[in-house]
């Protein structure tokens, strides 16, 4: 089956991968804003989609962001 939603997990230590991670709320939209606390703060996001079953993908690599 297909990706019906996603997970999102920022870590706000980019120097750290192995987290701490925090999810943020599941989603269906592929496009997500995240507020951080600076503008130019450089956080870690990864990824996982769920399907309608509740089956769930492992986890993207982490890509380092730079917050606008």
């Amino acid at each position: 089956q297909g990706a019906t939603g996603y997970l999102l997990e920022v870590s706000f230590d980019p120097a750290n991968p192995a987290g701490p991670w925090t999810a943020l709320p599941p989603g269906t939209a592929r496009k997500r804003v995240v507020q951080t606390p600076t503008p130019g703060a450089q956080l870690l996001v990864r990824v996982a989609a769920f399907n309608s079953s509740g089956m769930q993908s492992p986890w993207s690599d982490a890509i380092l962001a730079t917050a606008l």
